[in-house]
């Protein structure tokens, strides 16, 4: 079975999210159009306490020791560039 070319990679970083905010987020991006096995969505976890992983489970996760603004966008570019 061939699986469909990913088209689309969403990145989010966040530091110490507020929860209800990251699930509005998360719900918006369920809801969209576009066929679930075409895209994906890569959480950075810059230095969160406690770590953001534990809480959305089937999210691919990175998680980063040291938060920076910067730092968690140029991660996701590393992993999918």
């Amino acid at each position: 079975m061939n699986r469909p070319t990913l088209e689309l990679t969403v990145a989010v970083c966040t530091h110490n999210p507020r929860a209800a905010f990251l699930a509005r987020t998360l719900a918006a991006l369920r809801a969209q159009t576009l066929a679930s096995e075409r895209w994906e969505l890569l959480l950075i976890d810059n230095a969160s306490s406690p770590p953001v992983a534990p809480a959305w489970p089937l999210i691919w996760h990175h998680g980063r020791p040291d938060p920076g603004d910067a730092r968690g966008p140029h991660r996701a570019a590393a992993l999918r560039g």
